[in-house]
């Protein structure tokens, strides 16, 4: 069966995706829908095969030039030298993995041109963006969801930012903590302050010192845990926190933390 391309933006990169089954083509469509671009990156086929899962056993590999998740029967990679790559799973979890291998890719990407993808979620207001970073469980998705009627959603998961001309700079990506991505996919905003959450009972803004910041920002980039060499994250995580401020944001449950953003940040 011929395979049917597929091209995928994530921020500046454009995946190509060539994909023969029509099941997993019509979920990697829907997962990225809006995120369908022009391609120009690396070039992956995505397979299907028959056989057993064992999650457990499953290894993240985000390095450069190879980002790799293996084990379990699973096996996906980009190289970004050679622009290619492959993905081979069952069926069923085709799309979800390939999903998995692009932000991996997308990751080591960025960290080689200083910039990290967060899990984060961002923002628009009057024109910037704002990053709500913090592990799982912090409040990325319930933030975005209070500030309905104060502030465009970017991404409620997963945000790109890379340094640019004018400063460091933020992209929807089509990586998402739930069912539906957020499609705002196209230029970079500008980013206009890092926010660090905390859940709480009253609103209330911190501001971070360099040296704090960038340690909590360490454990935030996807993927990096453990495979990146830990020199070229803390350069990446310390310039960031010099070029935009950086506060820690208790916050909570209803979107009039807008008010306090607003009152002290302007």
């Amino acid at each position: 069966m011929d395979a049917v391309e597929l091209a995928v933006e994530v921020g500046p990169i454009g995946f190509v995706l060539e994909v023969p089954d029509a099941q997993v083509r019509s979920e990697l469509r829907r997962r990225h829908e809006g995120f369908q671009g022009c391609g120009g990156g690396p070039r992956v086929k995505v397979r299907t095969r028959e056989g057993p899962l064992d999650l457990a056993s499953v290894r993240h590999q985000p390095r450069w030039p190879r980002a790799a998740i293996t084990g379990g029967g699973l096996e996906a990679w980009v190289d970004w030298h050679a622009r290619c790559g492959e993905v081979v799973a069952p069926r069923d979890f085709a799309a979800h993995l390939t999903g998995s291998l692009l932000a991996l890719a997308t990751s080591a990407w960025a960290l080689e041109h200083d910039g990290v993808l967060l899990h984060a979620g961002g923002l628009i207001r009057r024109g910037l963006a704002w990053v709500f970073a913090g592990p799982s469980g912090s409040g990325k998705s319930t933030v975005c969801r209070l500030s309905a009627g104060w502030a465009q959603e970017l991404s409620d998961d997963h945000i790109l930012v890379l340094p640019g001309t004018k400063g460091y700079t933020c992209y929807s990506v089509p990586l998402w903590s739930g069912d539906v991505a957020c499609r705002q996919p196209g230029e970079p905003f500008a980013l206009g302050a890092l926010l660090l959450l905390q859940k709480a009972d009253r609103h209330r803004l911190k501001p971070l010192s360099r040296a704090e910041a960038t340690a909590r920002l360490l454990c935030l980039p996807v993927g990096l845990e453990d495979a990146q060499p830990a020199a070229k994250l803390l350069d990446t995580c310390a310039d960031l926190v010099v070029h935009v401020p950086c506060y820690e944001l208790e916050f909570g449950l209803d979107g009039s933390f807008w008010e306090l953003l607003d009152d002290q940040l302007g």
